[in-house]
């Protein structure tokens, strides 16, 4: 549990004035029309939502970055469930602050079968509204899973990433249908509350 602590003092020394909750542009609903998402991936390729909508759908989820070992856990967690996505008929696109450098190197290091966006910018997360709260942030200490998960990310590197991104950044993920139609929607207690994947792949 003292890592994690760590973890958060050092955010807190440097996001003090970032006490209050930061969420910029209009928060996500369910039924609501996406906000479009056309860009590249880490690898220069085309990401047009319209278009991968078109027959599917497509679960976007915001990390923080490269160095967050409470990501990674996630991010593993994504790996294995891929190909039951895949053959639901999701798409799986996941996006971080990090830079295209830098999510290049990781995408190698965890042979990552998935879609990965570099959004230094953070254009995409106002455009879903993704926030950062240091009070949400503070709320992490209090979740007994995350000291495992903290612990079992930070053993996954094998290379060390720098932070490259908000330490009050708090994660968020949508599923797009048809028509760019928002199906779902999951914006984080805190650090490492991410959409349960059972939902999704539970069969009707």
């Amino acid at each position: 549990m003292m890592k994690v602590w760590i973890f958060i003092f050092f955010g807190l020394c440097q996001w003090v004035p970032l006490m209050a909750q930061e969420k910029k542009g209009t928060a996500i609903e369910v039924g609501h029309t996406a906000p479009e998402l056309i860009t590249k991936d880490i690898a220069g390729n085309p990401v047009h939502l319209d278009a991968l909508t078109k027959d599917g759908k497509v679960v976007l989820s915001f990390m923080r970055y490269a160095g967050c070992p409470v990501c990674t856990y996630r991010v593993h967690e994504l790996k294995q469930q891929h190909e039951s996505l895949k053959a639901q008929g999701y798409t799986l696109i996941v996006v971080f602050e990090s830079s295209p450098e830098v999510l290049l190197q990781y995408q190698r290091e965890f042979d990552l079968p998935f879609t990965i966006i570099a959004d230094p910018s953070n254009r995409l997360y106002d455009a879903y509204a993704v926030e950062t709260s240091a009070g949400k942030m503070l709320k992490t200490s209090r979740q007994k899973e995350i000291n495992q998960q903290f612990k079992a990310g930070k053993e996954m590197y094998a290379n060390k990433y720098k932070r490259d991104g908000k330490m009050t950044r708090i994660g968020a993920d949508f599923v797009i249908g048809p028509g760019r139609v928002v199906l779902k929607v999951h914006y984080g207690a805190h650090i490492g509350d991410h959409l349960e994947l059972s939902t999704l792949l539970a069969r009707n």
